[in-house]
């Protein structure tokens, strides 16, 4: 019973450390330019499927940079512990 929360916490620590990292960098680019480079991972462009009835847009971006990559690993050492 342990186990799945310590996961879940990990997970949302990564998650919340990476989306706060990654604007604390942006927030910084102004004086440091390396922390503004962003890698992007994702679909691009989005996957679409048009059938007759309905269309569906498949598409997902992350946009993470050194500050955002470090303070994820952060995030997901801190869940883990917790």
């Amino acid at each position: 019973m342990r186990r799945p929360r310590r996961r879940s916490l990990a997970l949302t620590g990564a998650l919340v450390g990476l989306v706060a990292g990654t604007l604390l960098g942006q927030l910084l680019a102004d004086y440091v330019p390396m922390l503004g480079r962003a890698v992007s991972i994702g679909v691009d462009p989005p996957f679409f499927l048009e059938l007759r009835a309905f269309s569906l847009t498949f598409g997902f971006s992350v946009h993470v940079n050194p500050v955002g990559a470090a303070a994820m690993l952060l995030g997901f050492l801190v869940g883990r512990r917790i």
